[in-house]
Parts: structure tokens; sequence; C-alpha cells
């Protein structure tokens, strides 16, 4: 305890906060039996409101002398009683490192029942958990996060050290040497023209001391208690900061500036407890907390200078009891202030962290999600409501892109080697509802002071568009190099091939038996085949020429329906379509009928007699968007990238040219080709801009 109350004994006994009122009777067999305390003693007991029924109770203490100081809740004798009532207010669980020390059981006894339900019962009860820490044990921070996380509710460590008890105990045991010292000090006093309600009056502000956390109150409390006892009428506190000539925190009655000769002997004499001054009517006293100066007390213009031993007794009596009081209230409105500035600077981090584009996750020690900001949301599809102290590998789910395989390397190379694993381009983020996500990113580990592994941040990017876009920009680079291969050679072939075609013609007309007709006819087909593709070949130059004029997509496929169900009515398979009323769009109509052709083609290929091919159009606020749909067995995931690829199709006898047309005349549109895939068949959409 503090240096002025080292002449009292204290002993202390673990308590529960379920335990019932305490009896007298009860209170006096605990005090006999538990702290074996002779008859002579008086003891002061200090709790909460297991006392109240003991203090009330007029029970004749008649073996020994005690009494009952008995509080609204126990912590009002650690921190201040606003904030304990706030926490409160909070439905916060306050608790002691003596009570975290063995949680589990004072959790059961607390509860009376298996430590499951009290969790369960607790959890009803409470929201968080805080501890008030004296720092007498060094391992509350992993004992509060083993609760926490088994309650599965927050907690927070509020550092409170034992000043504000030392505080209150200052005030018993000076309440004692008064009562001790009573008929010598009402002696001396009535000399000082003390009176009893003065000294009532004094004892009232001492009490004071110990509850107010307000500086200026404090000290104006102990310039009343100086003016009462020593008849001043002029009172000084300056704090040390203040000695300087700054009198801006200085605290006088009635109001007045020390002047700088003041000053300057305050300095002079700042070492010495008490120092009277030249006059002889009044003295300083040097208001020091554990060796550390806080300041200086000025009393002056004394009633009645000739009481100076009586005063100087009284006031080293009293300055440790002031010291104290000043340093706590001192130290109470610096950790508000520091307080509040961390509640800022966190405020300021949490809003900075929310607004990042990139996803962040935090974990604690054992890898649980702590903290998850709404970029991270959003990419995970999981609220941070959900994922709540849940294991981050069960959230984070990594495949690696080019084998499939479930990508768990990343955490085990932390732990291993103890530094930043960068997310590599292969790395694809499965979300919660199943749909994949291009990231890239980096996962680093979190040290606490003492080197250990506290957790780690993660931090990622959502790429799956620019992804997207580089292959596209690749696709469509390959099909600009083959469209410009086919421009500049595609006249030389067919040059040769209609001159041939010419002279097949001739030698079928001069064969007048027959026996050529066959061959002749074969190869004229081969070489209209051969006219086809390169036709199609040529189409797939980026920079072809297109003749855009407003046309209506919805008469472009009325015109081609005829045509589309006379090839599927062949293959017993139908055609329906679903048009909306669309805007006009500026189309190259003998383009984007190829482009109609070729998807209701690949769609008749792709399914079995019985089949139905759907094709229409909708629109949004800035899209108009032509679906063409199959009842077909869809496309396997791995090959929809190459879809488009020129010369690579999945049909014995395609050409792989139909898909690269369909998308090269999207491009010269302004528009691109979505694909949606599965067991019931595939659906292709051209997105247009209005």
């Amino acid at each position: 305890m503090a240096e002025d109350i080292n002449e009292v004994g204290v002993l202390t006994r673990p308590s529960l906060c379920c335990d019932l009122a305490l009896s007298p009777e009860k209170l006096e067999w605990e005090l006999r039996n538990h702290f074996l305390l002779k008859d002579h003693c008086h003891i002061d007991v200090i709790g909460g409101q297991c006392l109240l029924s003991a203090r009330d109770n007029q029970y004749p203490r008649d073996l020994i002398s005690y009494k009952i100081h008995g509080a609204e809740n126990c912590f009002h004798w650690l921190l201040n009683k606003s904030l304990v009532n706030e926490y409160c207010k909070q439905k916060a669980f306050l608790l002691t490192p003596d009570w975290l020390e063995n949680w589990p059981i004072f959790l059961q006894n607390l509860w009376q029942t298996d430590l499951d339900a009290a969790r369960d019962a607790f959890r009803a009860s409470y929201e968080k958990l805080v501890l008030l820490d004296t720092g007498i044990y060094e391992h509350t921070a992993s004992q509060l996060k083993e609760m926490g996380d088994y309650l599965n509710l927050p907690y927070d460590r509020v550092p409170v050290g034992l000043d504000f008890l030392r505080l209150s105990l200052s005030g018993i045991v000076q309440e004692h040497r008064w009562a001790e010292r009573e008929n010598e000090y009402m002696a001396s006093l009535a000399g000082a023209n003390l009176q009893a309600t003065d000294y009532a009056m004094v004892l009232e502000l001492m009490g004071k001391l110990t509850e107010s956390t307000s500086f200026e109150i404090v000290v104006n409390n102990i310039l009343d208690i100086c003016g009462t006892l020593f008849n001043a009428k002029k009172l000084c506190y300056l704090p040390l900061s203040c000695l300087d000539g700054k009198n801006d925190s200085a605290i006088t009655i009635p109001h007045f500036t020390p002047n700088p000769e003041k000053l300057s002997w305050y300095r002079h004499n700042l070492e010495r407890p008490i120092t009277w001054n030249k006059a002889g009517s009044g003295f300083m006293v040097t208001v020091r907390h554990s060796n550390e100066i806080l300041g200086i007390l000025d009393i002056d213009e004394l009633a009645y200078p000739e009481q100076a031993k009586q005063y100087i007794k009284m006031a080293l009596t009293l300055i440790q009891v002031f010291a104290l009081a000043v340093y706590n209230a001192q130290s109470y409105e610096t950790n508000k202030q520091t307080e509040e500035q961390l509640a800022t600077e966190t405020e300021r981090l949490f809003v900075i962290l929310q607004s990042i584009g990139e996803g962040l996750i935090a974990t604690d020690s054992m890898n649980h999600i702590m903290f998850m900001n709404p970029s991270a949301e959003g990419l995970t599809g999981y609220s941070s409501a959900e994922v709540a102290n849940k294991p981050f590998g069960s959230i984070f789910r990594l495949i690696d892109e080019t084998t499939g395989q479930c990508s768990d390397r990343l955490i085990r190379d932390i732990l291993a080697h103890d530094h930043m694993v960068e997310i590599d381009a292969n790395k694809v983020l499965i979300d919660k509802h199943g749909v994949a996500h291009n990231i890239t990113g980096s996962i680093s580990p979190i040290y606490d002071k003492q080197d250990h592994y506290d957790g780690m941040v993660v931090v990622v990017k959502d790429v799956t568009a620019q992804k997207q876009f580089q292959k596209e920009l690749a696709r469509l680079d390959r099909l600009n190099l083959i469209g410009e291969m086919a421009a500049s050679i595609g006249h030389e072939v067919r040059n040769p091939l209609t001159t041939v075609r010419g002279f097949l013609q001739v030698i079928k007309k001069k064969d007048s038996e027959g026996h050529l007709q066959n061959y002749c006819d074969l190869m004229i087909d081969e070489i209209d085949r051969a006219n086809s593709i390169i036709t199609d070949f040529l189409s797939l130059a980026k920079n072809k020429t297109v003749t855009l004029e407003k046309h209506n997509l919805n008469s472009v496929i009325r015109s081609l329906l005829p045509l589309i169900e006379a090839d599927f009515l062949l293959g017993n398979k139908s055609v329906e379509s679903s048009l909306e009323d669309i805007p006009a769009l500026l189309l190259d109509e003998k383009e984007i009928r190829q482009l109609i052709l070729n998807l209701a083609r690949n769609g008749l290929e792709a399914m079995s007699p019985g089949g139905k091919l759907t094709i229409s159009t909708r629109t949004t606020d800035t899209q108009v968007v032509l679906s063409v749909k199959d009842q077909g067995k869809g496309i396997p995931f791995d090959l929809i990238d190459k879809l488009g690829t020129p010369f690579f199709t999945t049909k014995d006898n395609g050409t792989g040219l139909g898909l690269a047309v369909c998308y090269s005349v999207a491009a010269r549109h302004g528009a691109s080709i979505d694909i949606e895939t599965g067991p019931a068949g595939t659906q292709f959409n051209v997105v247009f801009k209005k």
C-alpha cells in the first residue's frame, strides 16, 4: 500500500460476486476464523453489496471492534463510480485478475451449474467482458482471451493500478488517525478557534477527496480544508508546470496571481517539505508523491501564526493524503484524455480500414477472424457478424486455378517461416455462394511485444474483371492476327480455287457419258466449302469495314426465324422466341444475321432430338441483351476460356470459326459475349450498349 499507510496491516480474502449477503454473525465468524484476529484489533471491512446487510444490522459488537465500508459495487473501490456504472449500462461483466485466474470454477459457482450451461446463462446476461487489471499478474491477457473465446464475447482490458484503492484506504486510515488524536487535536485547535462544526466539515471534505476525480475539485477541497484548519486567508496551489511563470493553472483563494518574486521563492525552496515565509505569516508545502514533485501549496496570512508547531504537525500528517488525491486526480484526467485521443484515433483507423478498396481480414493467435472490412465482406459473401471468431480457413477458401486443388499451404508457410506470403495470380477465392474470384494480395503474420505469434492480417484485391479483360484482350489480339493473315492471303487462295471450279464445270459438261459427273460434283462441293471457310476467315479481321445503321434487333431475328426453323425441323428440334420491346441499335445487319445464325446452328448441333432453342431479347437501363439458349449437355468449364479461338472445335466436322466470327462481330459492334452453362444447357448472351 501507499507509504502513508505502511503501519496498517492489510488482509484479503477472495470472495465471489455470487456470495449471499453476510449476516453480522457470519461476518464476525469470518473475521475471527479467517484472519485470526485478536479482541483489541480494530478492523475496517471493505466490500460490495454483500456487506450492506451486516452494516445496517444493529448487531452488538461486544467481541470485536470493526467498521463496515460497503459500496454499491465492489469495483467502486478500484475505479471511478461513474465509469463503473457506465460499463454496467453497457451490460459488461467486470472482473479482477483474481477472479480471472480461476474463471471456470467461479463461472460455475456463479450460476450453480456445469460450465456449458453457465456459458449460456452468462451470454444471456452480459454482452462483453471488461478486466480491471491491477497489474499483479503477468498472464491476464492470455487468460482474458481464453475466457472471451470460450464465451464467444468481445473483451477489453482496462489498466487501473491500485492508486484509486490506495486513496480510498488512505481516507479510511486518516479517519482513524483523526479519531486517535482527537483529544490532542481538539486541545490544540481550540487555540486556533476551530469549532466542532469546523472539525466536522474538515472530516467531510477529507472524505470527498477519495470520491472526486476532478483535479480542480480536489484542489479546491484541499484549499478549503487548509483554510479551515489553519485559519488562513490566502491560499494557493500551483502545479509544478506553472513555476516557470505560466500561472494559467494556478488555483487560489481569493483569486490572485503570484508575482515573479513569489515564483522564485517557490522554486528556491521546492526540495524542502515545509518552508515558512520571511514575514512568518504562512508557509509553503511541497506536494510530493512517490518522490515526484506535483506542485506547491502556499498557505498564507494565518490568523494565529503562533500555532506554528501544531500547524506543521497537521500539515505533515495531511500532505500525503493531499498528494495522493492530487496525483490520482491528475492521473485520472490524463488517462481520460489519453483514452479520448485513443478512441478518436481508433475510430479514425476503423473508418480508414472500412473505406479502403482492398479486402482486409485480421485474426487472433488461434487464426480465428476478429475483423473483416466491407470490401472483404463483398469478396467472401459473408458478413462480419457471421464470421466473428470463426476459423479463418473455413471462410477463406483458396483454390489453385491450374490444378484445381485446395491451397492451404499459405498459412503453413507463414507459421513455418514467419514472413509475409504473397497470394499469386493463380489463386482463386471461392465465396459463400460458390462463386470464384481471381484475387491478388498477401498474408502477413503479427507478433506481440514478446515476439509471440498473435495472428495475421490478410489484404486481398478482387482482380476477376482485370483478368477477364486481359484474357479477352489476348483473344482479340489472336483474332486480329489471324484476320490480318486471312485478309492478306484470302484473295490469293480464292483466285486459283475459282479457276479450278470453272474448269471442273467445263469438264462436267463435256463428260457426255457421265463417268466423271460424281467426281466433279464432289470436288466442286469441296471447293465451295473451302470458299465458305475463307469467307469466315476474312470476317475475323479486326479492321474489317462495317456499315452501321439504325436497326431493330427484333426485326432481324423475325426475318431469320423461318430459315432457322427449317433447319431445326429436319433434326426434330424446335425454336421459340421471346422478344421484348427494345430500342433500335446501330448495327451492320449482314454481320448481325451471321452472328445469330452461327449461334443458332451451334445450339442445333449441341442438342439431341426433341431439344428446344430459345432466342430472346431484353433491355436494361444501359444495355440491350440478345440471348440464345439451348438444351444441350453444357460446356465443360475448362473449355470455356478457349471458346472463340479460331480453329478450336469440339465437333467432328467443325472448323472452329463459327464462334470466332461471332466474337469478332460483337467486338466490331462494341458488344461483349457472356456464357452461362450447366448440365441443362448453355446460354450465349450478346450484350449491346444502348
